[in-house]
């Protein structure tokens, strides 16, 4: 076990094998590549990537398909590539939650999912092919709402 401290629970204990280190890293924060991430209890939806060397950065994350069942992590080669996945079956995707004052306007970012090969544990913000996603999908629509803000 591994004591990392956060912001927002305080100091808590994870296991060693939960840090993950991004290949390409999180737009905006291109100098912090190692990350823990912590799947919370509550709400059990949800997980928490912590900056291993910042307790001041963290993001919410969700599994886009918890939400949008039809919902597709559809990334270029070269981003695999990076990743080095060897079977789709070592691929796991979240997306980053904005979560404002009002809990119904909850959005995720399913078009930079954070794609992690979870064989090595490398990680990348990736930018998805499916040109409908958004930046800004709300955590509460019905799926046949997918579409949403065009710029």
């Amino acid at each position: 076990m591994v004591k990392v401290k956060t912001r927002e629970h305080g100091e808590i204990q994870i296991p060693e094998n939960s840090e993950i280190v991004f290949k390409k890293a999180i737009f905006g924060f291109e100098h912090i590549t190692e990350y823990y991430l912590i799947p919370l209890e509550e709400p059990e939806q949800f997980t928490l990537l912590q900056s291993k060397d910042d307790e001041n950065v963290s993001f919410m994350l969700t599994r886009p398909r918890l939400f949008l069942s039809d919902y597709v992590l559809d990334i270029d080669d070269k981003d695999a590539e990076l990743l080095e996945i060897e079977s789709h079956d070592d691929v796991i995707d979240y997306a980053i939650i904005t979560i404002p004052e009002k809990i119904e306007d909850i959005t995720m970012n399913i078009l930079g999912p954070l794609v992690i090969n979870t064989k090595n544990r490398y990680a990348i913000q990736s930018v998805s092919n499916c040109p409908l996603y958004s930046t800004k999908c709300g955590l509460f629509q019905k799926n046949e709402e997918l579409v949403v803000e065009e710029s």
